[in-house]
């Protein structure tokens, strides 16, 4: 095998996102004494793009070789880095040596301001990608609305749409999916809502995700339920992730009746449960002072080989309290104890 070989299997792994794969095979190339190249890094630091330690410690390795850093290697690092401030670092050192920056390359470095809640440094690098004579795309506008999502600013985040359309960019699924999730985590439902109509209009179809990112903002079963008929009307089969969302709905309301038939028919529909789900039909019996039932509904857990988390030992501690049962209270936070959960 030669350099060419090893390029080819590294991007395979590098495509499979199998990082351990593509360190070992390069480990395995040095070894060989096989020169690597900028492309060998290249499709390292792809490989790495979820570990920001290892995608500098590859970026390192390329300086150390004498190679010459491309665009690519830099929005590779980019995109791995967490920090706005140490992205910008890598952006600034891109530019230092000489390296225009790509569109791609802004867009990582606007994605990483949404970690840091730099919301002026990300329409800063917006501004300046227009100087540049780089015309923003559908993934910089997303990045844009991830910024805004963690700042809870959903009126911004709305405006981000109206430029889109103004500017003649056609959002796809993921832009929606993210715009929807930014409005209704801090936004009027009704809103949010108000977007599967323009999803309509921009020939987008949603998916179950969509609507499960709805239901989340649900504030009563209402709503919920009115959400989960348009999604069956639409043809989507709902998952345990959306059950779970109308199961909570029934949580703040509460209505414990209303969630356990919803239980059972995610059952009947061959849905399994998982612990998210328990929790939130544990929580919707015990708001609803039916602290006996939130216990029996614990006990079912384990026939669905499901272990308690935190939120889970919470509730039915709760429970047993509030229900007289101050001894199986004290059982359960020694076992939550010992299994080491907090």
């Amino acid at each position: 095998p030669n350099t060419i070989t090893y390029n080819a299997m590294l991007g395979a792994y590098a495509k499979a996102n199998m990082m351990e794969g593509a360190l070992a095979m390069f480990d395995e190339m040095r070894e060989a004494d096989i020169p690597p190249n900028t492309i060998t890094i290249n499709c390292l630091l792809s490989a790495c793009k979820n570990s920001e330690k290892y995608s500098l410690q590859v970026f390192a390795e390329l300086r150390t070789l004498g190679l010459k850093p491309t665009a690519y290697s830099y929005t590779s690092l980019i995109a791995s880095i967490t920090s706005t401030e140490r992205a910008l670092r890598a952006f600034e050192d891109m530019q230092h040596n000489g390296i225009q920056p790509t569109i791609e390359a802004y867009n990582a470095t606007i994605a990483t301001c949404a970690s840091t809640v730099d919301v002026n440094i990300a329409f800063d690098l917006l501004a300046d990608m227009r100087k540049a004579g780089l015309r923003p795309n559908c993934r910089t506008y997303t990045g844009l609305v991830s910024v805004l999502d963690s700042a809870g600013d959903w009126r911004r985040a709305q405006g981000v749409l109206e430029t889109m359309k103004a500017s003649h960019v056609r959002p796809d699924l993921h832009f929606f999916n993210s715009l929807i999730r930014t409005v209704t985590s801090s936004g009027p439902l009704d809103m949010a809502i108000a977007l599967l109509q323009e999803m309509e209009d921009c020939k987008v179809q949603p998916t179950t995700y969509t609507f499960n990112t709805l239901l989340s903002g649900c504030v009563d079963y209402t709503d919920a339920a009115e959400i989960f008929d348009m999604m069956k009307a639409m043809g989507l089969t709902p998952d345990v992730v959306t059950y779970t969302g109308l199961i909570a709905a029934c949580e703040k309301m509460p209505d414990y009746a209303t969630a356990l038939e919803l239980f059972q028919e995610a059952m009947d529909v061959g849905i399994t449960p998982d612990t998210i789900m328990f929790n939130a039909l544990i929580s919707a019996c015990g708001k609803s002072k039916e602290y006996k039932l939130a216990l029996e509904v614990f006990e079912k857990l384990s026939e669905y080989d499901l272990k308690p988390d935190a939120a889970t030992y919470r509730s039915v501690i709760t429970a047993c309290n509030e229900s007289g049962e101050a001894e199986r209270a004290v059982e359960l936070l020694d076992e939550m104890l010992l299994e080491g959960i907090k």
